[in-house]
């Protein structure tokens, strides 16, 4: 399937030295008149696939195996969440691999 969507501006424009250019006939001399027109397009393609459906047991959530922070945890160190680790209840959650930012 494709779509797409056009979209068309025109702007006039008349610019000139204040008052001079409002005269009748010596005003002609004293101003500019332009004409912009800009047109944008956007073209959306979509596939389309066919898939199986997956059973909802082997969906996992984002918030899977997190638990609430400890009053501790949220307001000393900063913490919104704890982790489940094991059958073990764990508050000390840490990103892995590359992080931050380098500033120069």
């Amino acid at each position: 399937m494709i779509a797409g969507l056009l979209q068309e501006n025109e702007t006039t424009s008349i610019s000139g030295v204040p008052n001079l250019k409002d005269v009748p006939l010596l005003g002609l001399l004293f101003r500019n008149s332009s004409l912009s027109k800009t047109e944008t397009e956007i073209i959306i393609a979509v596939t389309c696939y066919l898939v199986r459906p997956v059973a909802s047991k082997e969906v996992n959530l984002p918030t899977e195996g997190l638990i609430p922070a400890s009053d501790y945890d949220r307001y000393f160190l900063g913490r919104l969440h704890g982790v489940y680790a094991g059958g073990e209840q764990t508050t000390t959650a840490s990103l892995k691999g590359p992080l931050g930012y380098i500033l120069k």
